[in-house]
């Protein structure tokens, strides 16, 4: 048997080493707990008694909030896990780990299908192409950034949306295929069906996934469009025609669909924010550098979910890295249209990368930074990079040690995180060392701490962080928290707490539920220490903030709980009134 029969086996074979290899990274992470927005959309479970029969399934289907659409795909897919609240976490995080395996199969089939696409531009081996795709999928599919993705049980939305996209990819290829050779109706199934039907079902997991024909796109015009102009010239105009109708289209409509929603974004983001639009968008181009640089080398401290400590651009020059990075961010994107011919991996990668953030760096008043943005838009990032490791010529042999010793240690590294991703209260101390401008993280940190009776270690951090950030609305209420569960809170927390709640400018659900805790927990008598009065005059301040009573939501929000209190003390007149001017 020659080598070049045996080359798709040893493929195959490494290739399922390498899943094997993903899941062991892994596996340590499956042991680890529900996190933050995990609570918010997953006790829908259990609100109705549990998902038992029909009238409970749409209820839980449809309680999604996230996006227009709530994301029912994802919420379907979470009953593969559980159907009650309380539930175990491991199901959950290990069905993740199943669905990042699936997009590495779909994306080294995706890749291989490319190597093909640009063997007929630039004549490749094909057992070369089978392994540049391998080690592609490997050097993604391997990488640490992915592991606050994978067992961050909600972000299996982000993850679905890359499943989306990927099937979207690969009928593409198909609707090219038989487009090329002259069976134009099924070419156009393919793209209507199949196309369109993966764009629906990606936007069904997270909207970003709606963006599906614009990263079509970007291949279509590197890759597939060149290979037009052999065939036979009616054929060539009709395939050029019909590309623009079943891609550029939609993606244009998506895009505009986007930009169209500036002017109400700026709203909210006024409401909800503690910058507004012209900020976000100057803040940008920092994340998308900083999101390439963690992603062409990852580094410590990085791999959490606490990105409330990075800065707003309030100018091009405020921080000094604003005009740099956006610099940087239009430099590439020339590169990529520059090198589409010569480099086509490469500009592929690139303008795929930028396309796959339209949405989440685009005009939409989301929160400024989150890694997990970046699974979607890294899907063909390390293509050229794998490319050049496994070309012939000379050192290809030290290329080739490089790449094994590329994947291993990102191999290791994903096995670090996860270890830390199966030790919730490690992770949360870990966070809070690495992430010390994050109120939220301290915050997070002093509360497993408390529940796990460290409650002098949790006051001890929570100190230092009021010192460090003074203010700070996030660390002024954990100490409250912390004063309800020890039974001792001192005048000034109390006063800090009023003082910050007072003057905070960014109100979004997590704050509204806070609220909605600490005044459930006065009532029920578990927050003696704060009591009524303590709580009136944390309600006072929030009412007296302008950058709260600005939205009519939460000023209805504050009065219902008002009315709940007069409720609880007996006075029924004054709990109608509230009620009456938060239907008002």
């Amino acid at each position: 048997m020659t080598p070049l029969a045996t080359a798709p086996r040893r493929v195959a074979l490494a290739a399922l080493l390498l899943f094997a290899a993903v899941a062991l990274a892994y596996w340590p992470g499956l042991h680890g707990g529900f996190l933050f927005d995990d609570y918010a959309n997953l006790d829908a479970l259990g609100r109705y008694g549990g998902v038992r029969d029909l009238h409970t399934f749409l209820y839980f289907l449809t309680s999604g909030e996230a996006d227009p659409t709530g994301r029912p795909l994802a919420q379907l897919s979470f009953l593969l896990d559980a159907r009650d609240w309380p539930a175990d976490p491991w199901p959950f995080k290990r069905s993740n780990l199943l669905l990042h395996l699936l997009n590495g199969a779909l994306l080294l089939a995706l890749l291989r299908r490319l190597e093909t696409r640009l063997a007929a531009l630039q004549p490749t081996a094909a057992p070369r192409a089978s392994w540049i795709a391998l080690l592609a999928t490997a050097l993604w599919l391997a990488h640490p950034l992915w592991v606050s993705t994978t067992l961050y049980i909600i972000q299996r939305q982000a993850m679905l949306a890359a499943t989306g996209c990927l099937l979207g990819l690969l009928a593409w290829d198909h609707c090219w295929a038989h487009w090329q050779a002259g069976r134009h109706g099924r070419g156009w199934a393919w793209g209507v069906l199949g196309v369109g039907g993966a764009t629906v079902l990606a936007g069904l997991g997270k909207a970003n996934g709606l963006l599906t024909p614009l990263l079509a796109l970007v291949l279509w015009w590197v890759l597939y469009l060149p290979q037009a102009a052999a065939l036979p010239a009616p054929r060539n105009a009709r395939v050029r025609r019909d590309g623009w109708l079943l891609l550029g289209v939609p993606a244009l409509a998506i895009v505009g669909y986007v930009l169209a929603q500036a002017p109400a974004a700026a709203r909210r983001a006024l409401a909800i924010r503690g910058w507004d639009l012209g900020e976000r968008l100057l803040s940008q181009p920092r994340a998308l550098m900083d999101y390439l640089g963690l992603l062409l080398v990852p580094r410590e401290g990085s791999g959490g979910v606490f990105n409330d400590g990075f800065a707003v651009s309030h100018g091009l020059l405020d921080p000094a890295s604003t005009l740099p990075a956006l610099v940087g961010v239009l430099a590439l994107l020339a590169l990529g249209f520059a090198v589409r011919r010569r480099l086509p991996r490469l500009a592929v990668a690139l303008l795929f990368f930028f396309a796959g953030h339209v949405m989440e760096s685009g005009p939409l008043p989301l929160e400024l930074y989150f890694e997990h943005r970046n699974y979607l838009p890294a899907l063909l990032l390390f293509w050229p990079l794998a490319a050049w490791l496994l070309a012939p010529g000379a050192a290809a042999r030290l290329r080739g040690a490089l790449a094994a010793a590329l994947v291993a240690a990102w191999l290791l590294l994903s096995w670090q995180r996860a270890e830390v991703w199966g030790n919730p209260t490690l992770q949360a101390v870990l966070w809070a060392q690495r992430n010390p401008e994050s109120p939220r993280a301290q915050g997070y940190a002093a509360d497993l701490l408390a529940q796990a009776g460290r409650n002098t270690e949790a006051q001890a951090l929570l100190q230092r962080a009021a010192l460090r950030t003074p203010g700070q609305v996030e660390i002024a209420l954990n100490r409250i928290g912390e004063g309800c569960a020890s039974g001792q809170l001192s005048a000034a927390d109390l006063a800090a707490a009023e003082a910050a709640l007072g003057r905070h400018r960014r109100w979004n659900q997590g704050m509204q539920q806070w609220l909605l805790g600490i005044d459930a927990a006065v009532l029920r008598g578990d927050c003696a220490a704060l009591g009524k009065p303590g709580l009136e005059r944390l309600l006072d301040a929030v009412e007296a903030n302008p950058a709260y009573s600005r939205a009519p939501g939460r000023r209805q929000a504050l009065l219902r709980l008002r009315g709940r209190n007069a409720l609880a003390d007996g006075d029924a007149q004054r709990a109608l009134q509230m009620y009456d001017r938060a239907l008002d």
